[in-house]
């Protein structure tokens, strides 16, 4: 281990209780985050917002009905990828188009529910215009090793303000600049049904 570094501080550590403070309009990010990054920004410092889950929005339902599109091979939910344009089954990758109707109502009164990365860094990309952002998950990498080596380039360059990722920005990397972490909806991982969720989300923190 290297000493310099063991004999440094934590970081100090704020949590934002919801039911406290709301989150602003965009749904997204608490009125405390979206300052703690725009004065991150002002200063030149590079920011990472954590959300362990992929996609656009986690599932699509009817409004009408209620049904909930699933995969027809694994019966879960679909997670919408608008990048893609696409649903997308995240256990088998089963990729499906985006009907325009509900299957079970046939009533035009499909929308998403939930939140992934790739929602975040739309919300990100409204909210800070000037700010040089970029998403590191499966679907921006497709298992590519130079398209990752690529990203982490540009971020040990300084050449992204703000990272948005899955867990994969949790796994050793070593970012130079970096003085402010946002963890986003950290209770869904907690209160996953498995008795290791409060484990897997303390290791992962």
């Amino acid at each position: 281990a290297n000493p310099a570094a063991a004999a440094r501080p934590l970081p100090p550590v704020e949590i934002i209780d919801l039911r406290r403070h709301q989150l602003g309009p965009d749904h997204l990010l608490a009125p405390a985050l979206a300052q703690a990054v725009a004065d991150a920004l002002a200063a030149g410092e590079l920011t990472i917002l954590f959300l362990n889950r992929r996609g656009f929005s986690t599932l699509m339902h009817c409004q009408a009905c209620g049904a909930v599109l699933r995969c027809s091979s694994c019966d879960v939910s679909m997670t919408l990828h608008r990048g893609r344009d696409k649903l997308i089954c995240h256990y088998c990758g089963r990729a499906a188009a985006i009907p325009p109707r509900c299957p079970a109502c046939k009533q035009a009164t499909l929308e998403g529910l939930g939140t992934g990365t790739e929602r975040v860094e739309s919300v990100v990309r409204a909210l800070f215009p000037a700010a040089r952002v970029a998403r590191l998950d499966r679907d921006t990498t497709d298992g590519h090793r130079d398209q990752l080596e690529r990203l982490l380039a540009r971020v040990h360059e300084r050449s992204i303000d703000i990272l948005v990722g899955t867990q994969m920005v949790t796994k050793g990397h070593d970012f130079g600049g970096v003085t402010l972490v946002g963890v986003l909806q950290p209770d869904q991982g907690m209160h996953l049904p498995d008795f290791r969720a409060a484990e897997r989300t303390f290791q992962l923190l």
